[in-house]
């Protein structure tokens, strides 16, 4: 299984951030994709939510640089949050306020809990400022391609694969000069999969980076398809494929009537699903 390291933080950790509320939806949104718990990291230049699920198979990562905030003060360090309760506050919020109207973070060492002061509506909830963080590690990247899709019509496919498959295959054919996802039988990684089962695009539709090398993971479809329904359905999405490592997907969050606002940055990884081996003396 793939290595999800904890890193160290200070419990020392403060911060009175103060942003839009559509900013701070945009950034707790793709991390509801993994679970309802989330580790807020403030840095210097940075917010980050990140999330893990209990599988060891996926994690998201969402960031908004302080320069987005109207106030930033902080001291660095970690806090596990209860992501859901955050965002019904943030939804309660909606019906009443404009997206616009500021939204304060505010906690300290000395304070019970962390406070989050909407226009309508004052959440808190205590926090632990001692969380593990796990994330893949991807101290390597070896060769693989880096395509771009539109979120909106991947979405669809995913959708498809999720409920006709188990797992898929996900796949840059160097031969072909084609991106592809397609069924695989759950008990052995060596069938071949169905042929109804199979979409594909070349690269010249999904313009990006590529390599030309095959490269082919095999991933959990209703997984794959959390990930990518995280996404904004205009988003350009990023995919990293590598055969020996977690898939990486990339996208940035950004509003039509907030150009030139600084977007969230959105990194999602999901780990190859480990297939059985074939059995040869298998008779069944």
């Amino acid at each position: 299984m793939w290595s999800w390291l904890p890193t160290q933080a200070s419990t020392d950790v403060s911060l009175r951030v103060t942003l839009d509320r559509d900013r701070l939806a945009d950034l707790l949104a793709p991390v509801a994709a993994v679970g309802d718990e989330a580790v807020l990291r403030v840095t210097p230049d940075a917010l980050t939510v990140r999330a893990a699920d209990d599988g060891h198979t996926r994690s998201v990562t969402a960031t908004i640089d302080a320069d987005a905030c109207s106030q930033y003060a902080v001291t660095p360090g970690r806090l596990a949050v209860d992501l859901s309760a955050l965002r019904a506050a943030i939804a309660a919020d909606a019906t009443i306020s404009a997206e616009t109207d500021p939204v304060t973070l505010a906690y300290a060492t000395d304070d019970p809990a962390l406070t989050v002061s909407l226009p309508t509506v004052t959440h808190e909830q205590p926090v632990d400022p001692t969380p593990e963080g796990k994330v893949p590690q991807l101290s390597e990247w070896p060769g693989g391609a880096t395509l771009h899709h539109r979120a909106e019509p991947l979405t669809e496919v995913c959708d498809y694969f999720a409920a006709i498959a188990e797992v898929v295959a996900v796949e840059y054919d160097g031969s072909r000069n084609a991106f592809r996802i397609e069924r695989v039988a759950a008990h052995s990684a060596d069938d071949a999969p169905r042929r109804t089962g199979t979409y594909e695009r070349t690269a010249d539709e999904l313009p990006g980076e590529t390599v030309a090398a095959t490269v082919r993971a095999t991933f959990d479809s209703a997984l794959l398809r959390d990930l990518v329904a995280a996404t904004p359905g205009d988003a350009r999405l990023r995919l990293d494929i590598a055969d020996a490592h977690p898939l990486r997907l990339g996208w940035t969050s950004t509003h039509p009537d907030q150009r030139g606002d600084t977007p969230v940055e959105v990194t999602a990884l999901l780990a190859p699903r480990q297939m059985p081996a074939r059995d040869d003396t298998d008779t069944e």
